[in-house]
């Protein structure tokens, strides 16, 4: 039979039959947990048949969309196992299913071939009407029946009305003849599979459906040591289908069944085939023969049918008559033949063969091999059994395997919703697009059960939304399913929402998921399938997400290979993998000027494959004027080739969007110019101002090299602009790029993009593309070869005069993300930290501003702990201008070294989903996600010539930090590239600094000489544009040296001057002084003090002025009039002027209080004092009585009145107050010894431990 047996691969079949009696027996429940049913009708008027066929195995066909594979199995609809079902009998109990045997499954059709063993075929006519069936699919749970493949080999068992009758071979040939032998399984209990021989040839023919099995040429295919097969004398019928392409010019058999045992001389068995002997008429001719007796047939028939169609032949021999029949075509063309003169030898059948008899070592020409009588033609379904089948049996069996299509009618499939819901897959839900809400029940159909108006009832059902309607599914809510199909021009609006999807997404051309500028809009993977995709024919038409999630909980594989998939914010593997295939599929990381997708970190064990599109958003200046026309600072977050292990990228991508200019003949898109506009940076050599490829950068002149990798520069010491080396860029390593907009003159000047004056830039949208970089990125210089040995490590060049850039290395994010710099060697192990720089490699980055052309530096926050390697906050460290700790994706920065041992290595943690602010990220893209945290004190001033050309210095105080340079501590001013104005600050040491920290100002005041620079004479302007939570103590003055002037910037904000280039005085280093110290007029002050008594204690109550976080009081007593005093609180500040003390236990006699004040700079200060008297006869709050007193051994005490709730702790105080004995009590009575003490009087204080309040004091003598 046609396509492949599938008899190994239908553990998770069930087919119930029902077959009906004289009337169909209804059914009104459903067996077992299916979910859905076909009835199936036998067409019994069309077998012609007299007499009812009992266990008659019958071929039946169902052709059934829900047959189909649906999206769910792969992208293109195919799947290699066979959906499971049942079979019941409706004219026997609903829990009994038919044994059937699967032929067949074409998962593109729906169509399905089974063999099915029919308790009773009617006859014609006969009373009991047709024969009815319900074929059970969908199953919902644990079915009654395991349809093993022992299971379905019952089929054939116990055929026919005799007990006890079995198949001995049924053999369907729709195997694979290349397959490892045995290639052609036996479909019954005995499992005779037979195998190719070595000699000719075996193919396979998908003809039509009685037009599969094998084609056999000049050989056969066998078995030895067969079992249930009929010996030679019994009862016996052998049947198959034949189609020779002309009619035999030889004898060739089509069955042989042998004894291997038997002498050569006679020969043992029975050959069914055609009959071409010389010395016998007529020729050619059917029969069936004994071997070595061919010319004195079983049975015979004079006519060999017609060539190039299929026929059915059929043998049967019966034992107890010796008589043989031949059918061809289910019509008996010879018999009852009788064969009592010329019966079959006795003996066992252990061979069978199809296409040739086996040679026995007859005539010596071998054991086991084809005997010389082969068949050339193709055969198919042969069956053997040890029965003697009737007429009727014969022509039911070719009536029905001749057109299994008209053999039965299939009615239309029912479904148990409640069933069908609870398992993925089994209901589609179809969109019928009345309005757009996708959970109106009107605008859905239940396409599987045929309900209308039925919205889809859980994540496990289908959807189909089809092309040609008005509106369509817009999400109002989260929402799954399991497949989703989108129609041609059609589409669903996620709306912000999230779809989740167990299945595929099939999308068909010009269908579209939108995510409705909605970053929220996302679809999540989650189902349970090894494979999932988003397929099918679109190339136009988009799927915009907001986001999208890998959740897939086996962790399967997200296969994208339809059209383009477009995602604007986040993107995330949490479980699985995700492939991108080749074109037509894309997936897109998208870049806007308020949002960049971010690839979020990949955990453990999954994976990205494929090539992936990464956006970058630049901003431009049109239409208002020129100033983002400047350079960038760039990175890579594909790379593009391999070269000796190390991932490298390219920049040809730059040319799609934008102009880029280099050397006469190096690929670009721009006229040649004095300089390229791209640049790679090294740091050995010394910087120079002539021009740029004669200093520390290094023009790209050559990008047209077979490889884009391969990166046509100039070797270390040449500086005319051409190629004469070739380099490749590392991942990790960044690149200067100017930037002029787009590629398009857009007549905003008279000039050109390239020719003053020049147009003003454009937005512009850089898309890399290339293989996505995950893992850890261990940054590899591009200039790094054997020569220089730098290997992994940074460059820091002390061989040449190079102070000022020594160190300063170019690198950048490599990733699809934004990274966080707080994580720099954050990580408790500071080796696995996300960001991790070895070998003390400082913690300041240095960023570009394309809009001053400044360089701008960020200095993580000192003092962070482990758990910052978390965090996402933004700006929690320092920063000048806009530099900021989340580094945009496809950004460069630079870091400095400090030796010659020290690396950068960047890993997936790094990742974070916040965002550089759009005002920070102005050259870039950008919008805030995150919240900030506390500032350290800082002063932000900036140098200021009008709205887009300013430069400013931090300056940072803290107790600890030094006045001399320290890396750790500051910054070094990096300058700009063509900046209009320029400032730092000077570090004692006369380092030119963009961040300083300082020590804070005690009595002596902070003075910071200020270097100021201008290319051009004006006016100009200072700002504090930030002071972040500096004492109001501190006092900030600018002096100008130039003009003997001084001003307060905390009350003025701003100081206006004038530079004149020709007078050195106006600027430089020597003008301008920024000065720090206290206001004598703001230090803290203690204003009155007070205390007074109160049942719980003495309190204490104070007032103060100009105090702040650093101002401390200590609380002070007295207890022998001012002799001494000892501390009895510690307090810090809290600014708010008033504070009060309880002193809870003030001793018997005087008490004197003071208060001790420390200030911002130590120094102490103290209170008058005031004083409370305590005696035992006016501050006995409750009465105590004690005995004996005087006492030499013990006292006793009662507190009254008695209370059974209370606790009590009892004091013992000498004359001084010291406190000598204490104990705690819960009774109202208590005793001591007090044996030990020294003679004199002593005082004993109770208070209740609950509340702390006061019980009474008394006194006694000790003898």
């Amino acid at each position: 039979m046609e396509r492949t047996f599938t008899l190994l691969k239908t553990a998770l079949i069930a087919i119930v039959i029902i077959l009906s009696g004289k009337t169909a027996h209804s059914q009104t429940t459903y067996y077992d947990n299916y979910a859905f049913r076909i009835p199936l009708t036998i067409n019994n008027t069309s077998l012609g048949i007299s007499t009812d066929q009992t266990n008659f195995v019958a071929l039946l066909k169902v052709v059934s969309p829900t047959f189909v594979t649906g999206p769910c199995q792969n992208q293109t609809g195919g799947s290699s196992s066979i959906p499971p079902f049942a079979i019941i009998d409706s004219a026997y109990s609903t829990s009994t299913e038919l044994n059937y045997q699967i032929e067949s499954w074409d998962s593109t059709t729906g169509t399905i071939y089974f063999w099915v063993k029919v308790p009773t075929l009617y006859k014609t006519g006969s009373a009991n009407g047709l024969n009815k069936f319900y074929v059970y699919f969908g199953p919902t749970g644990t079915t009654l029946v395991s349809h093993t493949t022992a299971w379905q080999k019952q089929t054939w068992s116990n055929v026919t009305a005799t007990a006890g009758i079995t198949y001995g071979g049924v053999y369907h040939f729709n195997e694979d003849p290349s397959g490892t032998a045995p290639q052609f399984a036996d479909g019954t209990v005995h499992s005779n599979d037979v195998s190719t021989v070595s000699t000719g040839t075996v193919t396979q023919n998908t003809a039509s459906e009685i037009g599969a099995g094998i084609t056999l040429s000049a050989t056969s295919v066998m078995a030895t040591g067969v079992t249930g097969m009929p010996n030679s004398q019994d009862d016996q019928s052998l049947s198959l289908w034949a189609s020779y392409p002309s009619t035999p010019p030889h004898t060739a058999n089509f069955i042989v069944l042998e004894n291997s045992t038997n002498p050569a001389t006679t020969g043992n068995g029975t050959q069914l085939g055609i009959l071409v002997e010389a010395a016998v008429t007529p020729l050619p001719r059917v029969q069936t023969w004994r071997w070595a007796n061919r010319k004195t047939p079983l049975v015979q028939y004079g006519t060999a049918p017609s060539a190039n169609v299929w026929h059915h032949y059929a043998y049967t021999y019966k034992a107890s008559t010796k008589q043989s029949w031949l059918y061809i075509d289910g019509v008996l063309v010879t018999g009852p033949t009788s064969n009592s003169g010329n019966p079959p030898f006795s003996g066992a059948v252990d061979m069978v063969s199809f296409g040739d008899y086996i040679n026995n070592n007859i005539g010596g020409s071998g054991l086991h091999t084809p005997g010389g009588q082969s068949y050339t033609g193709t055969m198919d379904e042969a069956h053997i059994i040890g029965a003697t089948l009737s007429a009727d049996w014969v022509k039911a069996e070719y009536i029905n395997q001749r057109d299994a299509a008209t053999f039965t009618t299939a009615g239309s499939m029912q479904t148990n919703s409640t069933r069908a819901s609870t398992v993925a897959g089994y209901l589609t839900y179809t969109w019928k697009g009345v309005n757009t809400n996708a959970s109106d029940p009107n605008n859905w159909n239940n396409t599987t059960s045929g309900v209308s108006n039925e919205a889809p009832v859980n994540s496990n059902v289908s959807w189909i939304i089809p092309a040609g309607l008005s509106n369509y599914p817009t999400l109002g809510a989260s929402t799954g399913c399991y497949a989703l199909t989108i129609g041609s021009g059609a589409y669903v609006n996620l709306n912000g929402k999230t779809l989740s999807v167990g299945c595929n997404i099939y999308n068909s051309s010009g269908g579209q998921i939108l995510y409705n500028n909605n970053y929220s809009s996302k679809i999540t993977w989650n189902g349970a399938l090894t494979s999932q995709y988003y397929y099918g024919s679109n190339t136009a038409g988009t799927a915009q997400l907001g986001a999208m999630e890998v959740n897939n909980s086996v962790a399967g594989t997200i296969d994208i290979s339809g059209g383009p998939v477009d995602i604007y914010s986040l993107l995330t593997l949490t479980k699985g993998n995700l492939v991108i295939e080749s074109s037509p599929a894309s997936l897109t990381l998208k870049s806007t000027q308020a949002q960049t997708a971010n690839f979020a970190a990949i955990p453990a064990g999954c994976s990205i494959t494929g090539t992936v599109n990464v956006e970058r958003f630049v901003k431009g200046s049109y239409p208002t004027d020129i100033s983002k026309r400047a350079y960038r600072l760039i990175s890579s977050a594909v790379y593009t080739g391999t070269v000796s292990g190390v991932n490298v990228y390219d920049i040809n991508y730059l040319q799609n969007s934008v102009l880029v200019s280099g050397a006469s003949g190096g690929g670009f898109n721009a006229t040649p110019s004095t300089n390229p506009s791209t640049y790679l940076f090294r740091e050995d050599l010394l910087h120079s101002d002539a021009n740029y490829t004669t200093g520390l950068w290094k023009g790209i002149a050559k990008i047209n090299n077979a490889n884009a990798y391969d990166i046509g520069t100039q070797k270390r010491l040449t500086t005319a602009n051409i190629a004469d080396t070739t380099v490749n860029i590392p991942v990790g390593n960044g690149v200067l790029f100017f930037f002029r907009g787009n590629k398009n003159n857009n007549g905003s000047t008279a000039g050109t993009k390239t020719t003053l004056p020049y147009n003003y830039p454009e937005d512009v949208t850089l898309t890399q593309t290339g293989t996505l970089n995950t893992g850890t990125i261990n940054v590899k210089l591009w200039f790094a070869n054997s020569a220089n040995g730098l290997g992994n490590n940074l460059s820091y060049t002390t061989t040449l005069a190079n102070s000022t850039t020594r160190g300063f290395t170019f690198v950048g994010n490599p990733y699809a993300s934004t990274i966080n710099w707080e994580k720099y060697n954050r990580n408790s192990t500071v080796s696995n930290s996300s960001i991790y720089g070895s070998g003390g490699l400082g913690s300041t980055i240095y960023m570009w501003n394309a809009t001053t052309k400044q360089f701008e530096a960020y200095m993580q926050k000192a003092g962070a702990v482990s758990t910052a390697d978390t965090t996402t906050n933004l700006d929690p460290g320092t920063a000048v201008g806009s530099a900021t700790n989340m580094i945009a994706s496809g950004e460069g920065f630079f870091v400095r070294a400090s030796s010659t041992t020290q690396t950068l290595s960047f890993r997936e943690t790094a990742k974070t989903t916040a965002q550089p602010s759009i005002t920070k990220m102005n050259d870039l893209m950008g919008k805030p996600k995150a919240t900030t945290v506390a500032p350290e004190p800082l002063v932000r001033l900036q140098l200021i010539k009008d709205a887009k050309n300013n430069d400013e210095i931090v300056i940072r105080l803290n107790d600890k930090a030094s006045a001399v340079y320290s890396s750790l501590e500051d910054a070094e001013d990096m300058g700009g590239m063509g900046a209009e104005e320029s400032m730092s600050v000077l570090s004692s040491d006369s380092v030119n600094l963009c961040i300083s920290t300082v020590p804070f100002p005690r009595k002596t005041v902070q003075v910071m000489p200020l270097f100021i620079s201008a290319t051009a004479s004006g006016t100009y302007q200072f700002k504090l544009s930030e002071l972040r939570d500096l004492p109001a103590i501190y006092g900030i003055w600018l002096k100008d040296n130039l003009n003997s002037d001084s001003v307060n910037m905390r009350e003025a904000l701003t100081y206006s001057f004038d530079i004149n280039l020709s007078d050195p005085a106006s600027f430089g280093t020597n003008r301008f002084q920024l000065i720090i110290g206290q206001n004598p007029k703001l230090t803290a002050q203690l204003l009155n003090l007070d205390a007074v008594k109160t049942k719980d204690g003495s309190l204490v109550k104070w007032k103060a002025k100009n105090e702040y976080d650093y101002t401390i009081y200590y609380v002070e007593r007295s207890a022998d009039k001012g002799g001494s005093f000892e501390q009895i609180s510690r307090m810090v500040s809290n600014s708010s002027g008033n504070y009060t003390f309880l002193d809870k236990k003030p001793v018997i006699g005087d008490n004197l209080y003071r208060i001790k004040q420390f200030d911002l700079n130590n120094d102490a200060t103290y209170s008058n004092a005031v004083n409370l008297n305590y005696s035992i006869q006016q501050d006995n709050i409750s009465k105590i009585s004690i005995y004996p007193n005087p006492t030499a051994t013990t006292i006793n005490l009662t507190m009254a009145p008695a209370n059974p709730q209370a606790a009590y702790t009892i004091r013992i105080m000498n004359s001084a107050g010291t406190v000598v004995k204490q104990s705690s009590s819960q009774q109202s009575n208590w005793k001591a010894s007090v044996g030990d003490l020294k003679p004199g009087t002593y005082l004993v204080q109770v208070t209740n431990t609950k509340s702390k309040s006061l019980v009474g004091i008394t006194s006694f003598v000790k003898d």
